[in-house]
């Protein structure tokens, strides 16, 4: 059916399928992100992609190349010239998290709004440097892991898992890694040999990609 008005949210997750979501409604509201994760593809073959884009979009649309399996329907819009509004109020993460996205790709628009004291986690974020690390290049990452990497990713959980500080605290591993199942495959082999399944279902322990998170 249609509608007067559609609300297309996490439209930086959608791929070009979501195209005829479209075609719904007289008026449409894009949200998205395009500082966040977009389409993974998995499982695509981009050069198929790529030929029938070249194919049929050539000369008919701005921009053909860009219509690929890892555009999101957020970009695809953005490039249209619509009117576009920042969200700028943001009240999932406590201060000290969302303030270094702000730093990093907001250049400090966003207004944190959560109370820091609603956590007794304290610092929200720490940095842990793994050393004599092995670096791998994005062109290998599919088919290399990090071991050294994905090992102190699970001594870190078990010394948590042994603090009462974080008595009742579930836990979850994301790999932010181009192409990163591997070492995904290897933190999820890694982390079912070092905890008993009732504590991986107690903690909620999960491990997967940004995107999968998101």
């Amino acid at each position: 059916g249609r509608f007067d008005i559609v609300i297309i949210d996490e439209a930086s997750l959608a791929d070009l399928l979501a195209l005829p979501v479209l075609y719904m409604a007289d008026k449409v509201i894009v949200v998205g992100d395009d500082k966040q994760v977009t389409p993974l593809a998995v499982g695509t073959n981009l050069d198929t992609v790529d030929a029938l884009a070249r194919r049929f979009l050539a000369g008919r649309v701005k921009e053909p190349k860009l219509y690929n399996a890892q555009i999101s329907l957020y970009d695809v819009i953005k490039t249209m010239g619509f009117p576009t509004h920042m969200l700028r109020e943001h009240f999932r993460c406590v201060p000290e998290i969302i303030g270094y996205c702000n730093r990093l790709s907001y250049e400090g628009s966003i207004r944190p709004l959560r109370d820091g004291s609603s956590t007794n986690l304290k610092p929200a974020i720490v940095p842990f440097r793994v050393e004599n690390v092995e670096i791998v290049d994005d062109a290998a990452a599919e088919t290399r892991a990090n071991r050294a990497e994905a090992e102190a990713v699970v001594r870190l959980m078990q010394a948590m898992i042994a603090d009462p500080a974080y008595e009742g605290k579930t836990f979850g591993v994301i790999s932010m890694r181009s192409g990163s199942q591997s070492q995904i495959r290897l933190l999820k082999n890694l982390i079912y040999a070092a905890f008993d399944p009732r504590d991986i279902e107690k903690r909620r322990i999960l491990c997967g990609s940004s995107a999968e998170f998101q």
